[in-house]
Formats: structure tokens, C-alpha cells, sequence
């Protein structure tokens, strides 16, 4: 579930902790107090927000209330909640749908704006290209995109190993269109009871609508898209819900609403999802090259104490089969030592990185990129170019 920045909706989630707490405990009296205190919280967030994201959290709200009412029940009894499998003790069933109503729905909330722009994206010129063309210039001229007839619809799956920038790339997207960006996880979306994962999935497209020019990303998208036919029913239910949504999602709006999907296994996910108007453009988000290499390491080693004459070239050089998050992690790695050397001299002198901190770093900091994912990558390429 994304964050918020309310402060009211911060306390509720303390409260609602403390009073789960609490009835685990078997405790209540106390975790009345702390359900009510939970709903009197939420009820003060949802002032500050409208649409969808409102009704849901008035409804949670009410969920709170009749946790706190059963709460009641059980403290004048004076019986613990029962977790055991044996037959449910009188008003027991009336605690369990009250839990599985408040815990079923998922208030779907917009992540913070990400501040992250194309010029923060080391290389990748000609994803960055595909973006523009496909997202940010119909956004900024649709009156000529109008005369063309040319239509943008349809979302953009962005595949490619591991650790190559591909949610930095959605953020990003986010940032240059000003749109809202709403970040979702697999575990966000399905749990635990029958018909759950659809009413998520319905609640998360309804509340992206009703925040306007907003975008939804999916990161590992194939965790939730993967092929039917399986033994998975909640699956074989989810994925027509997500395509139906996915079909609406797409042509609502003139276009202000975007789905942008994230995988490193895109032979995992349902072709009907690789149908347009849904992922219509497929991006491949690879290594990167020398160039963006080299950018990284001097963004990174650059502004800290480092030998003039410390060979980056090189280092670029010898990151050849890196990915972005390879690079970055050999640069932090290379601190080690200078930091290392600052604490046992206490005397204020900094250290700088040099060559033998490099060379360290490389033999610690090995590519993390398999050649079978970047062959496995290919063959789908090509099966899906026939």
C-alpha cells in the first residue's frame, strides 16, 4: 500500500497496529479503545482527500466500529480470541467477518510524486526516446496528435534483466508528465479470502481515475499477470478482472491515465496482456553501455575525496556485463576502505579512493546479471517478433 502524507492517517495506522496487538494478546478492553481511536483517526483523514480513496477509508472507518462493538462483546465475556481451528465459540463468527471485511479492502493511496527526471537515468537513449514519443509529446501537444488522428492509447511494459533502471525509468515518466504515481505490488493486491484480489483490483483502477492524470506501475509484473490454465484459482480469477480493468483503463480519459508495467521474465505473463490497447509497447530496458557506466561512477566518486589521477575510464571499462545497480554498488563498495582509513586516523583527515579501493571492489562486487536471463530475454524477443 503506498504512503500518505497526513499525519491524521499516520495515527490511524499506529492505533490500528496497537489494537491488533492487543486483541492477539487477549486484551479486549484495550483493543477497543484502540480500534475506535483507529476509526476517529481515519474518519479525520478522509476530510482532507475526495473521490474513491474518501469512501473508502469512511468505509474502513465503519469496520473499525464493529471490531470496537465486538471487542465489547468478548471483554464482558471475558474471552480471549480464539485462533484454533476447534468449533467457533458463540459470536466468534461475527468477529471473523468483521476482521475479513476490514482487513479484504485495501485503501489505495498515491505514492509521494518521485523526484526523478530522464537527465538522473544514466543512458538508455533510446528507451528514453520511446517514452517521449509514446507518453510525454501527445501530453504536450495533443492538439497536433488531434489533427493526425494518431492515437496513443495502450499501455508500455518495460522488460530487461534486473537491476537496469526499469522503475527508474516509471518514475521518472511520473515526474516529466506530472502525473500521480501509484506504485503496486503483487502482495498488495491478492490475499487472503475468496474474491479478494478482484475487489482490489477494481478499487485500485477506480481510485486512479478518480485522481486524474495518474499512473499506475506495476513492478514484477508477471507475479500477477502469469499464464491461466494453472492449478492457482485466485489467478485464473485475477487475471480476466486485471484485463477488464486494463481494457477500460486504457481508453478513459484522452489518455491522461497510463499503465506502465515493470518484469524481468516477460514469457511469464498472459499474451492477452501483450495484446493492444493493453501493454501496446514493449520496451527493452538492457545494460548500460561504457558511456552510462562512466556517467554513474563519476556522479558517484566524482564529488567525494578521490585520486586525480584514479582511471574512471577504466572502471567503465572493467564494468563491461554490469548492470545500473551493479555499478552503483562497486562505487558504494569502493568507500569502504577511504571511510575505514578516516576512523582509525580520528584526527579529521579524509582518505581518498584510489586505485587499490577500486581493484578491491571489483573482485568483492562481481556482475549480478546471468547470461540465461539475457538469452532467455532474446529467444522471447524472437519468438514474439515471428
Amino acid at each position: 500500500m503506498a504512503s500518505t502524507d497526513g499525519v491524521s492517517y499516520q495515527i490511524y495506522e499506529s492505533y490500528y497496529h496497537k489494537a491488533k496487538a492487543a486483541e492477539a494478546a487477549g486484551k479486549p478492553a484495550q483493543a477497543r479503545e484502540f480500534y475506535l481511536l483507529a476509526s476517529e483517526s481515519l474518519l479525520r483523514a478522509a476530510r482532507n482527500v475526495g473521490g474513491e480513496m474518501k469512501r473508502a477509508m469512511m468505509r474502513r472507518a465503519d469496520r473499525l466500529q464493529l471490531l470496537a462493538d465486538y471487542m465489547t462483546v468478548l471483554a464482558k465475556t471475558k474471552e480471549p480470541a480464539d485462533t484454533s481451528q476447534s468449533a467457533p465459540a458463540p459470536g466468534k463468527g461475527a468477529r471473523e467477518s468483521a476482521s475479513r471485511s476490514d482487513e479484504s479492502e485495501t485503501i489505495w493511496l498515491r505514492s509521494p510524486k518521485p523526484d526523478v527526471y530522464f537527465d538522473d537515468v544514466a543512458g538508455l537513449a533510446d528507451v528514453k526516446e520511446s517514452v517521449r514519443k509514446r507518453v510525454i509529446l501527445p501530453r504536450l501537444h495533443p492538439e497536433i496528435y488531434d489533427a493526425y488522428q494518431r492515437k496513443v492509447g495502450g499501455g508500455i511494459l518495460l522488460y530487461g534483466p534486473p537491476g537496469t533502471g526499469k522503475t527508474l525509468i516509471a518514475k521518472a515518466i511520473a515526474t516529466e508528465i506530472d502525473a500521480e504515481f501509484f506504485s503496486v505490488r503483487c502482495s498488495d493486491i491478492v490475499g487472503k479470502y475468496f474474491g479478494e484480489a478482484e475487489k482490489n483490483v477494481k478499487s485500485l483502477f477506480a481510485t486512479a481515475r478518480a485522481a486524474g492524470s495518474s499512473i499506475l506501475f506495476f513492478d514484477e509484473f508477471e507475479a500477477l499477470a502469469a499464464h491461466r490454465g494453472g492449478s492457482s484459482t485466485v489467478m485464473n480469477r485475477l487475471v480476466p478482472e486485471l484485463l477488464s480493468q486494463i481494457d477500460g483503463f486504457s481508453v478513459s480519459d484522452g489518455g491522461s491515465l497510463l499503465f506502465l508495467a515493470a518484469t524481468n521474465r516477460p514469457w511469464d505473463i498472459d499474451s492477452a496482456f501483450l495484446r493492444p490497447p493493453r501493454l501496446t509497447e514493449k520496451i527493452y530496458v538492457g545494460l548500460p553501455d561504457l558511456e552510462a557506466r562512466m556517467y554513474l561512477i563519476r556522479k558517484i566518486i566524482g564529488p567525494i575525496p578521490h585520486d586525480e589521477d584514479m582511471d574512471m575510464g577504466q572502471i567503465g571499462e572493467l564494468t563491461e556485463g554490469y548492470s545500473a545497480a551493479d555499478v552503483v554498488e562497486l562505487c558504494e563498495t569502493m568507500k569502504d576502505g577511504p571511510i575505514k582509513r578516516s576512523i582509525e586516523r580520528n584526527d579529521g583527515w579524509l582518505s581518498n579512493v584510489g586505485r587499490e579501493d577500486a581493484e578491491g571492489a571489483l573482485a568483492r562486487v562481481p556482475s549480478s546479471v546471468q547470461k540465461k536471463d539475457i538469452d532467455a530475454i532474446r529467444r522471447w524477443e524472437s519468438q514474439r517478433n515471428r
